[in-house]
């Protein structure tokens, strides 16, 4: 155990326990230890809780809530009893003086932070992207930018009680509800920092195309969803702001369809419009 602040990293899985074992080994190389390491588990083999019982003895290991990675996310939040907390997926591993550095410009901030770090799939090193007005994340981030810088929400740090404050949108899937939680962030004031120092790697950098199908599928459907909700809450007439937005949004698509798909991207269109209705019927744009 540590002097100073307690640290709790807790990492979500889901029957991976190849890339598991790699982001364990690396928490536990970190220059400043945690003093607590749970992993919320949300498969259902036997492999992962042999992992943890043979070579892991020290993780507390924990029964996910089996609702999708926001839902695994927000429980490890929650479990977790350290003041600060390095929130991380399975498939990841930090460098070794991440929580060092992080930990620092935390302390040295008097405003809120959550640090993220630029990570390597293998093939290139992932840059900050910023968030646009319709969801898109395809530029660079900038310093004091009036647009979210989209976090690299596999290896988070940042005070405990800020990251239960502001939660995962369990509604939300395919990345949206990292960029999402990341404009919510913005909203309230907490900076994305950046750890400049510090590159982490992705273990597992290809999804299966399977993923990668539904994803295609229904990411614009998340990113309308939650951009809907991302102008309400900056609008007087959070309804009125929400509607105008989807208006725009959905045209902008529409026509997007029409260009890659000629007239059968209309068709496209339509069922993005009918997912998006059903998507707001779980969780309304405002209130």
């Amino acid at each position: 155990m540590s002097n100073g602040p307690s640290i709790t990293a807790a990492i979500v899985t889901f029957d991976r326990p190849h890339t598991l074992a790699r982001a364990l080994d690396a928490i536990l190389a970190q220059t400043v230890p945690p003093d607590e390491i749970i992993v919320s588990d949300d498969g259902w083999r036997e492999s992962t809780a042999a992992l943890l019982r043979d070579h892991y003895p020290m993780v507390r290991h924990l029964r996910g809530p089996g609702r999708g990675l926001s839902a695994n996310r927000n429980h490890a939040i929650r479990e977790a009893t350290g003041t600060w907390i390095l929130l991380q997926d399975d498939d990841f591993a930090c460098d070794r003086q991440y929580v060092e550095y992080a930990l620092a410009a935390c302390q040295a901030s008097a405003k809120p932070r959550i640090c993220h770090a630029r990570f390597d799939t293998g093939q290139r090193v992932v840059e900050p992207q910023r968030i646009g007005f319709l969801g898109f994340v395809t530029k660079p981030a900038s310093a004091g930018s009036r647009w979210p810088q989209a976090l690299a929400a596999q290896a988070l740090f940042a005070p405990t009680a800020l990251l239960r404050q502001l939660r995962f949108d369990e509604v939300l899937r395919f990345y949206c509800e990292e960029q999402d939680f990341s404009t919510r962030a913005h909203q309230a004031g907490v900076e994305a920092f950046l750890i400049a120092q510090c590159v982490n790697r992705d273990l597992a950098p290809d999804a299966p195309s399977s993923y990668k199908a539904r994803e295609n599928a229904q990411q614009d459907v998340n990113r309308l969803y939650y951009r809907a909700k991302a102008v309400a809450a900056n609008c007087r007439w959070p309804s009125g702001g929400a509607a105008l937005f989807v208006g725009i949004g959905l045209a902008h698509h529409a026509l997007a369809m029409l260009r890659r798909h000629g007239p059968r991207g209309l068709l496209v269109a339509a069922q993005t419009a009918r997912s998006l209705r059903a998507l707001r019927s779980k969780g309304p744009f405002y209130g």
